[in-house]
């Protein structure tokens, strides 16, 4: 009996844990110790960049997202919410938004989207896709850094 319970808690634990650890490699982690992340993509015309976030702890978390021009430092906007225990939030960024002389000659912006957290339970990626078809064309996980003071 206590057998059964043990190996039935074992494969609970794995199926709960880690698989959705080995589903997030393509998300960064947003650690204490570096709380802040940020990954950059080129942003055209027609395209849409997205930071989907997602909190895969048993507690609240509290992030602060938002995307930058790249190299400028320009914050866009910035987003603070609170996400439960198994939570996700997308925050989108249209091309058509970011004002027309942080263009470069091929018609591109460069965009970082950042993020803080306060546990280090929160993955992040960024994803850049076509408005018309819905194709994506990229999909980053958000790095930690240390060197920034704000997303």
């Amino acid at each position: 009996m206590y057998a059964k319970t043990g190996i039935t808690f074992v494969v609970a634990f794995l199926c709960t844990v880690c698989l959705p650890l080995h589903d997030a490699q393509a998300q960064g982690r947003i650690s204490l110790q570096s709380p802040i992340a940020s990954g950059t993509a080129g942003l055209v015309f027609g395209q849409v960049m997205r930071l989907s976030v997602a909190n895969i702890g048993v507690v609240d978390v509290t992030a602060k997202c938002g995307p930058r021009l790249n190299p400028f430092p320009i914050v866009l906007f910035e987003q603070t919410f609170v996400l439960g225990p198994g939570e996700t939030r997308d925050i989108d960024l249209s091309a058509e938004i970011v004002p027309r002389e942080h263009f470069d000659s091929f018609g591109r912006a460069q965009i970082r989207m950042a993020c803080t957290s306060t546990a280090p339970t929160l993955l992040a990626n960024l994803e850049v896709f076509d408005l018309e078809t819905g194709k994506t064309t990229i999909i980053v996980p958000l790095q930690a850094t240390s060197f920034l003071t704000s997303p």
